[in-house]
């Protein structure tokens, strides 16, 4: 792992005053040929199909590399099949050497949950014997999406394989993207009063121990896309339709006469969750830039 170099990012959004996340500088030093021996399957939300477009080609990023099985699972909402099996084919036209239903699952749903009803929706394909997950969507603030599919450029699906291969190292985010769950303890941002509940809810849901101390000190990447060992989501994999009656159904509460609730939801406390999983499994989630 020497051509890996630690290095805290000199920036204030990353400093915390409580434990230290580690950071990894992206390896652009990648041979001409990569196989891994691994099982993936990329789970994807597509609720914007212009973004989708966009992630289609992070997405073409991984058959830059050889597997043992790879899988992308989509969950699309209100669009027409047909419209994005055109963007994936026009992304890999002369590319991809396999024909696309033999690695690409589609299944439609209702906008519940967003993004993390759409994972939990595509966790339905996620196979026994998979060794990663990865979870993207269609995230819509662009200078924030751009930070996090850092890790889905082909520099920096190397590196993250790499490093999940350590065996304290569960889940890789983007570095800009890591934050600590005790930066809601605030005067501005105190929302821990509706996040702590609902996570020891979900603990309890799912049969995954619940420590306050543990998730106190915990991390998560604020965005959720990210790449894990498929491990770290067993418990959820297994207790999905649990968790996906949590949710929320985001079109009626788009409605006329309804707002769509600010970070008081089950949605946002599984953001928080996927940090903690790891955390209490002694797998550390580190950050690449």
């Amino acid at each position: 792992m020497s051509s890996f170099h630690k290095n805290n990012l000199k920036t204030t959004k990353l400093q915390n005053p409580i434990n230290k996340i580690n950071y990894y500088k992206i390896n652009n030093n990648i041979p001409k040929t990569v196989y891994f021996n691994l099982n993936i399957s990329i789970c994807i939300h597509c609720y914007d199909f212009k973004i989708f477009n966009e992630l289609m080609f992070y997405i073409k990023n991984f058959f830059e590399f050889k597997w043992k099985r790879i899988q992308i699972i989509i969950h699309y909402v209100n669009i027409n099949l047909k419209i994005i099996e055109n963007i994936i084919e026009k992304v890999f036209e002369n590319t991809l050497t396999i024909d696309i239903c033999d690695c690409f699952i589609f299944t439609k749903g209702k906008n519940i949950g967003g993004d993390i009803g759409g994972f939990l929706r595509c966790s339905e394909f996620i196979k026994i014997d998979d060794d990663l997950v990865s979870i993207i969507h269609t995230k819509t603030d662009d200078s924030w999406r751009k930070h996090l599919m850092n890790i889905f450029t082909k520099e920096g699906i190397y590196t993250s394989v790499k490093l999940l291969k350590k065996k304290d190292i569960g889940m890789i985010g983007s570095a800009y993207n890591t934050e600590f769950f005790t930066k809601k303890f605030n005067k501005h941002f105190n929302i821990n009063q509706f996040h702590i509940p609902m996570i020891q809810n979900i603990c309890d849901l799912i049969q995954f121990p619940f420590n306050l101390e543990n998730l106190i000190k915990s991390y998560f990447v604020a965005g959720t896309i990210f790449i894990c060992k498929k491990e770290l989501l067993i418990h959820i994999i297994h207790k999905r339709n649990l968790i996906y009656d949590l949710c929320l159904d985001l079109d009626k509460l788009y409605s006329i006469d309804k707002k769509r609730p600010k970070n008081k939801t089950y949605e946002h406390s599984m953001e928080i969750m996927f940090g903690y999983i790891p955390y209490q499994m002694k797998q550390n989630l580190v950050g690449i830039y």
